[in-house]
């Protein structure tokens, strides 16, 4: 629409009307502002896949342990605090905590010593087989004195403590609760390496 120039009263072909000027203004401010909430969309969507990465993640972590054997809370946040304190392999990356869980399978030297006996693929020592059976003594003389026997007397320690045996976790925990248990966690971890080096 052609305008007079209040000048020189000259026809300017081009020039915009105030209601063509406002209505592009208003949606230009609708767009801003639409643009504006899309942002925050996608903000809050982006925030919301990392949490499922994170969720899937710890699903995952938990799908293994549970898995391997380790039903009770306290077994599953050992094992994670183990894998936390492996030390970073020379080349490569660490593994993840289900691909180091089933790799006990091949070589079960690799998994903590408090682990052990909840570790359903570890091989469980049974009475018979942790202590080989004595041979049978002699009968006695009739009217030797008889033979002294350690019946009655403390077991001989194996120089761990009983936290660090196979199984130990659960029966510390089953015979003295589970307070006295966090105890014996603590020294185990304090046993495990620090990767750190510190």
């Amino acid at each position: 629409m052609p305008v007079n120039c209040p000048h020189c009263q000259k026809e300017v072909p081009l020039v915009i009307s105030k209601e063509r000027f406002d209505e592009v203004n208003k949606k230009a401010q609708d767009l801003a502002t639409e643009n504006g909430v899309l942002q925050r969309d996608a903000s809050k969507a982006a925030s919301l896949e990392s949490e499922l990465a994170k969720t899937k993640q710890t699903h995952e972590i938990d799908i293994a342990l549970l898995g391997a054997g380790f039903t009770d809370e306290l077994d599953r946040a050992f094992a994670k605090l183990a894998h936390e304190r492996l030390p970073a392999p020379a080349e490569g990356e660490k593994p993840t905590v289900p691909a180091w869980v089933q790799s006990w399978a091949a070589d079960p030297s690799q998994i903590p010593g408090p682990l052990r006996g909840a570790y359903k693929g570890a091989p469980q020592e049974t009475p018979a087989a942790a202590a080989p059976a004595a041979p049978a003594a002699p009968a006695p003389a009739p009217g030797a004195p008889p033979p002294k026997t350690t019946a009655g007397a403390a077991p001989a320690s194996t120089g761990a403590p009983a936290s660090l045996q196979p199984g130990g976790l659960r029966e510390i925990r089953l015979s003295q609760g589970l307070g006295a248990a966090k105890e014996h966690v603590a020294a185990a971890l304090a046993a495990l390496p620090d990767p750190r080096g510190r």
